[in-house]
């Protein structure tokens, strides 16, 4: 639960009997004695890219959603002590994204002792508003950065089982979504999008790589090749030797005989 907890709460009170009279509230059309009524809570008036945890897009749409979420919050009449304990809650709840990506903290952003001191600092509406662009563009480049991370790890450890393993006949993406605990949609696309190429087609090349060195290099039967490669259907295995180079196992057999 990151509601604010009752310090912020009594911080808020202190504030407002203090500084009201000192504080320039027309920014936010406030009427001093009237307190919000039907106010969002920070998580739900958060843009859904940030709440999903799956910030996609640019600079310019971020801030675009940002300053929607401004406005939104303006139109309740906060005042200034409010309008800085309503930021505080917002960049808390995105603060939760951090723990969900394992985000390390850059320049005190991810500390809330540091944003607490330093939102509590700013003295004008713009200057909060600024600060929350500035936070919501670092969180979503950063989570964006660790996607990718993590994505090319995926792609890569992938790759490297199906190097060892390619030999199983049952090897599918079905099988290394269970291996990696991730959906068959988004393996498939970091799989092509990091290795350049469908998993099926690279599991299906490396297979028919080993099968040309076998068929090369020992006096297997082709059967017995197919078998060692993943295929245990010998139909099938020179079905799809064919297809992928050309002519069937014994013709490739012959032709690198006659090249050597």
């Amino acid at each position: 639960d990151l509601s604010l907890t009752s310090e912020f709460g009594n911080q808020k009170k202190e504030d407002n009997d203090t500084n009201n009279s000192k504080k320039d509230n027309k920014t936010f059309e406030v009427e001093e004695t009237q307190e919000p009524e039907n106010a969002k809570t920070a998580d739900a008036a958060l843009p859904d890219d940030f709440s999903d945890g799956n910030p996609d897009g640019n600079t310019e749409e971020i801030s675009g959603e940002v300053k929607k979420l401004l406005e939104a919050i303006q139109k309740h009449k906060y005042s200034f002590n409010e309008y800085q304990l309503i930021i505080l809650d917002i960049i808390f709840s995105l603060s939760k994204l951090y723990r969900r990506y394992q985000i390390q903290e850059k320049d005190g952003l991810a500390g809330s002792k540091h944003m607490v001191m330093r939102i509590l600092s700013l003295r004008t509406g713009e200057e909060l508003n600024n600060w929350l662009y500035n936070y919501c563009d670092f969180t979503s480049r950063s989570i964006q950065k660790q996607q990718t991370d993590q994505n090319a790890i995926l792609a890569n450890q992938a790759r490297d089982y199906v190097d060892n393993h390619f030999s199983q006949p049952d090897l599918s993406v079905e099988t290394m979504c269970q291996l990696f605990n991730v959906s068959a949609s988004h393996f498939s696309k970091v799989f092509r999008r990091e290795i350049g190429t469908s998993f099926l087609n690279y599991l299906t090349q490396r297979r028919l790589d080993e099968a040309a060195r076998l068929l090369t290099e020992t006096e297997e039967k082709s059967r017995v090749i197919g078998e060692m490669v993943g295929y245990p259907e010998p139909n099938y295995f020179s079905y799809v030797f064919k297809k992928n180079r050309g002519v069937s196992p014994a013709k490739y057999r012959k032709q690198e005989q006659a090249n050597a």
